[in-house]
């Protein structure tokens, strides 16, 4: 079987799986995703057809339906495929394509959006990007962020899905107290300052944009999910992560 002809076998598939949720009247209350993407993925494919999934939410992708959807018929938008170019024409709300179009509008409709961080096309030129360039477009990437659009690395996503809730924001904690800070390491030991940051979901964007020298470490919530590129941020940084239980932040 060649490539085309498995593609066209999971679209089928896929197909066949969307039409039996939309004629299955439990599906009424399940919680509805959209799977958004620029160009045809496995990757989104293999999310429509996760069983652990299917079982809470209902799951459509605006590729198959040819972008001829609503976006108020959703809770969540999962969008796969960032390219450099859809960064800033979406963080700058210029919507030349159907693609561009559904994830403005689910902005703009205080919908959860999700984007898949392992997708963003920027993140491949960061060794070979001038700084200056890639700083200008990672401020683009930001802008998404304070417009309330949520990464995700494409690992947490069954979890992020399956949680509803949203994020809050970043506590800061009292200097000193932390157990995670290692007086002996020397590399630490001019660092005293410790941030909470109170997150489900935390990326490295997240991070480097509370990071500064004096930072040893920084206490997240027992269940928070750290992207990869958010671990190997903190790990090039030698910046410790403290879980901390629900008990112990109503005890700070």
């Amino acid at each position: 079987m060649d490539k085309n002809q498995l593609v066209e076998e999971i679209l089928a598939r896929v197909a066949a799986k969307l039409a039996e949720s939309e004629r299955d009247g439990s599906s009424a209350n399940q919680r509805k995703v959209l799977i958004l993407t620029e160009h045809h993925d496995m990757k989104c494919h293999e999310l429509l057809e996760n069983k652990e999934l299917q079982g809470c939410c209902r799951l459509d992708c605006a590729f198959l339906k040819e972008y001829n959807v609503k976006i108020e018929d959703y809770d969540t938008v999962v969008i796969y495929q960032l390219s450099v170019d859809a960064i800033g024409k979406l963080a700058g709300g210029s919507c030349d394509s159907p693609f561009l179009s559904l994830a403005s509008k689910a902005i703009l409709l205080g919908k959860q959006v999700l984007l898949v961080e392992d997708e963003i096309e920027l993140y491949r030129y960061r060794r070979t990007a001038p700084e200056a360039y890639y700083s200008m477009l990672e401020e683009k990437l930001n802008q998404l962020r304070t417009y309330g659009v949520l990464f995700c690395s494409y690992g947490d996503l069954e979890k992020v899905l399956s949680d509803s809730s949203r994020c809050c924001g970043c506590i800061p904690v009292e200097a000193g107290c932390g157990k995670a800070y290692i007086p002996g390491n020397s590399e630490q030991a001019g660092r005293k300052r410790k941030l909470r940051l109170d997150k489900k979901i935390i990326t490295e964007g997240d991070i480097r944009k509370l990071a500064s020298d004096d930072i040893s470490c920084i206490s997240i919530n027992k269940n928070a999910i750290l992207t990869d590129l958010a671990k190997e941020y903190l790990h090039n940084r030698k910046i410790d992560i403290e879980r901390e239980t629900s008990v112990e932040r109503k005890q700070g």
